[in-house]
């Protein structure tokens, strides 16, 4: 019985050694299906990265050469960006026409909106200058130009003091 079990594994490893099949598809030392995959995981990260989706915001064309014009006379809005009494927290104060609106109440800015609109009335066509601080946080200024948006009004110009550094 021994010698039987001997010749059949001679038998089984002399087939492997001698069967060569006739179809070697993927058995090269690079296959083409992980390449593919590669491929295709990088076409799907440069459709998930790409700038097809748009992005919510007020687009502004910086000029190339220095700012040295303006505009003329207009509505004038100024925002103050205050320290309230907690350390390091910041109030953005709205002036406007001798009253004073907090940023962040919303009917103190229905109230500005309806300020701004009785005096878009009397100078019609006038451009809304936008005056604020460095500390004034972007969405306020934002809302305010949304109001002038609401209003027809059709110039803004956001004004800056130029301080030599």
């Amino acid at each position: 019985m021994a010698s039987r079990i001997r010749n059949s594994t001679n038998f089984v490893s002399g087939l492997r050694t001698r069967y060569v099949p006739q179809n070697r598809i993927g058995q090269g030392l690079l296959s083409l299906s992980p390449w593919i995959d590669i491929v295709f995981i990088v076409i799907y990260y440069a459709l998930l990265h790409g700038n097809f989706v748009m992005q919510p915001g007020v687009v502004i064309n910086l000029p190339e050469e220095p700012i040295t014009g303006g505009s003329e006379p207009g509505i004038t809005v100024v925002v103050l960006s205050i320290e309230t009494e907690k350390p390091g927290v910041r109030q953005d104060l709205v002036l406007f026409d001798d009253g004073v609106y907090r940023a962040d109440d919303a009917s103190k800015m229905k109230a500005l909106k309806v300020a701004i609109a009785r005096e878009t009335e009397k100078h019609p066509g006038s451009p809304l200058i936008l005056q604020a601080d460095r500390g004034a946080t972007h969405g306020t200024i934002t809302r305010i130009c949304s109001i002038a948006k609401d209003l027809n009004i059709r110039k803004v110009n956001l004004a800056t003091r130029l301080v030599p550094e």
